[in-house]
């Protein structure tokens, strides 16, 4: 077993090797870019979802009116 200094010395030479920041950095940049694109689709999602359920509750509405109306001047 090593020795505690030269063990954490280890430790910091290879967490601060270039090879080790070059790969830290681009999973970095690669995770943002995922987050990113996982969130562009989810707001995309949103956005086109609400016209088509706001088109469906509109033609309820418009048809609610048109039998309204109907019972209105079938009782009058």
């Amino acid at each position: 077993m090593e020795p505690y200094s030269e063990s954490f010395n280890g430790m910091v030479t290879t967490i601060a090797s270039p090879d080790s920041m070059t790969m830290a950095y681009t999973k970095f940049v690669s995770n943002l870019a995922d987050n990113s694109v996982s969130a562009i689709r989810l707001t995309n999602n949103l956005i086109f979802s609400n016209p088509d359920s706001m088109k469906s509750t509109l033609q309820q509405a418009k048809d609610y009116t048109k039998h309204l109306s109907n019972l209105t001047v079938n009782t009058a």
